[in-house]
């Protein structure tokens, strides 16, 4: 095995030791100690890959996040916007339910919610240069209003045990969020 697949092999069993004890215990209560144990590695081979449970914590989320990313590019602006959103809608919550138990961390475990800030600004960001500006509506309150009202639905959603399929999700979504935001903002 060379070098570079035994540090992803160490790296993807700290990652799932680490959502395991989140899950089960939640993040402020777990030990660098426990997800070395968990993830069946010693305690000083941690500290060769993360300084910290929060470096950790960090990459699993930022990969999840780059993932997503590489998968539906939701913030490039389409032409045929309303079959490409729906499409990207239900692809954001067919991959949160691929990796819901990434997910249930980040939205439902109160103990990273340090982590969440960072990620709002980036997303907002991001959002806020894919949205067409208008005069009386500053695309920075658009932006937050999309990020913040998506994460809620995918928050409840996960509150209720993924309690419809995506592609329904992904049709609240585009009728309860995206359809009316846009709309807000296509106005003259």
């Amino acid at each position: 095995m060379t070098e570079d697949r035994r540090i992803r092999r160490t790296q993807r069993l700290l990652h799932h030791a680490l959502i395991e004890l989140i899950l089960e215990r939640g993040y402020r209560n777990i030990t660098i100690q426990e997800v070395s144990a968990r993830a069946d590695i010693g305690y000083r081979t941690f500290f060769r890959h993360y300084n910290s449970l929060d470096d950790l914590l960090l990459d699993v989320i930022q990969e999840t996040l780059d993932e997503l990313d590489r998968r539906l590019d939701l913030y490039r602006p389409e032409s045929d916007l309303e079959g490409v959103l729906l499409h990207k809608s239900i692809g954001l919550f067919r991959f949160v339910q691929e990796r819901e138990a990434i997910f249930r961390v980040l939205l439902l475990d109160d103990g990273v919610r340090f982590i969440i800030q960072p990620l709002l600004n980036r997303a907002r960001s991001r959002a806020q240069a894919a949205i067409p500006p208008r005069e009386d509506i500053p695309a920075s309150i658009v932006a937050n209003h999309l990020i913040i009202s998506t994460l809620a639905l995918l928050r409840w959603w996960l509150e209720f045990d993924l309690a419809y399929p995506p592609e329904e999700m992904g049709q609240f979504l585009l009728e309860l969020i995206i359809r009316p935001l846009w709309s807000a903002i296509s106005q003259s």
